[in-house]
């Protein structure tokens, strides 16, 4: 039994369940305060749902970014049907997620296995994929995508492309990369194509929006989760 799962044991039976259903949310969005525990101690979070869920969700992660920003964003995926939760890791930091750094990956265990406990239901089993905006938390994405081979995928939204490198054999799950036009994410390109692994990069032509809105990136985000959220 590894680390990572005896972590997640450890969180079997937290929070409620929402109902499955086949179609999406028409519904004003529900929004909750949650808290739940880590192997610190106890976490805190925003979770958005519709109305129904068919299973499927977001872990939607931020650096230091205008927060009410983030939260249009979920609002905008819960539009499309998924569950969405951001959790509030501490620290919030810029700096890359580091290989093993601990804290952060119990921390994302945590709110990782909260969220597919809120997506249970019936016969439909959980798809969670992750989501990683800015420096910082753009790595954080790759990084936990690295650790955990239950997500259904990972998408580094503005991050650096430059971490890891070492580590890319340890992929298993589809990750997208949304960089600006002065970043160059050839390295990672070479490293991950050599190691045969399920990737997408595109380097964004237009403004660069901190937060994805209505332009290139978000379009990318859109197609990517339903592809990677369908039912199999």
């Amino acid at each position: 039994m590894s680390a990572t799962w005896s972590r997640r044991l450890l969180l079997t039976g937290i929070g409620g369940v929402v109902l499955a259903g086949a179609t999406l949310a028409t519904e004003p969005t529900l929004e909750t305060t949650v808290t739940y525990p880590y192997q610190q101690g106890t976490m805190g979070g925003l979770l958005l749902r519709p109305a129904l869920s068919d299973g499927t969700g977001v872990l939607l992660v931020h650096g230091e970014v205008n927060r009410a920003a983030v939260k249009a964003l979920a609002e905008r995926l819960v539009q499309l049907g998924y569950v969405v939760l951001m959790p509030e890791l501490a620290p919030r930091t810029a700096a890359p997620f580091a290989p093993l750094a601990v804290a952060l990956v119990d921390q994302l265990d945590a709110s990782f296995s909260f969220l597919e406990q809120q997506l249970k239901g019936g016969d439909v089993r959980p798809r969670v994929a992750l989501l990683g905006l800015g420096a910082g938390a753009g790595e954080w994405a790759f990084g936990y995508a690295l650790e955990n081979e239950d997500l259904q995928g990972a998408i580094n939204c503005y991050g650096r492309p430059e971490t890891h490198l070492e580590r890319v054999g340890q992929l298993t799950v589809p990750l997208l990369g949304l960089f600006g036009r002065e970043t160059d994410p050839a390295t990672l390109t070479k490293a991950l194509t050599a190691a045969e692994k399920p990737f997408e990069f595109k380097v964004l032509t237009g403004p660069q929006e901190s937060i994805p809105q209505d332009g290139e990136a978000w379009t990318q985000i859109r197609t990517f989760l339903e592809k990677v959220l369908a039912p199999t």
